[in-house]
């Protein structure tokens, strides 16, 4: 797998355009967030470790909690996981018709892979600052992804013209 940053980015954007429109058909019930564990704070986090990543317990130590309380007010199953072996292993056990995940770009082209394979359409969120600790994400950018779809869906149920084409 290629580490070269800027190739990676371009390949994460292609697949979020080639997406976009799959995903904005998946209800968000339907849906799973993956996190990656690296966004929890090193130094004071109160999550436990739990059979596929970290529980988190909504300390306030970092941004998880409120990405967490976003998602899964709108109907995502949320999941702070190590990599994508345990993506691969959540995918395994439970049913998802659309995935949103944040990482760096190298793990969103690894996790595009175990995605493509699933038949899964994923949205890719890059981290901007990554290193495998203590890392952050623009939690407007992870907003608008878990938004893809929504906007249509809530005109197509009030009868309003929409332009997801599901």
């Amino acid at each position: 797998m290629c580490r070269d940053v800027e190739r990676n980015q371009q390949i994460v954007d292609l697949i979020n355009l080639q997406n976009t429109e799959k995903l904005a058909c998946v209800p968000t019930n339907e849906r799973a967030l993956f996190l990656p564990h690296c966004m929890h704070n090193s130094e004071s986090c109160m999550a436990t470790q739990g059979e596929y990543g970290l529980e988190c317990v909504k300390c306030g130590n970092c941004d998880i909690a409120q990405i967490k309380e976003i998602a899964e007010a709108a109907g995502y199953r949320v999941f702070i996981v190590p990599g994508g072996s345990m993506v691969y292993k959540i995918l395994s056990k439970y049913q998802f018709d659309g995935v949103i995940g944040v990482a760096c770009h190298f793990e969103l082209v690894e996790a595009a892979e175990i995605l493509s394979a699933a038949n899964i359409p994923g949205y890719g969120i890059p981290l901007i600052k990554d290193g495998c600790r203590d890392t952050r994400v623009d939690i407007s950018c992870v907003c608008e992804g878990l938004k893809i779809g929504v906007e249509e869906r809530e005109k197509a149920s009030s009868h309003e013209p929409t332009e997801a084409k599901c």
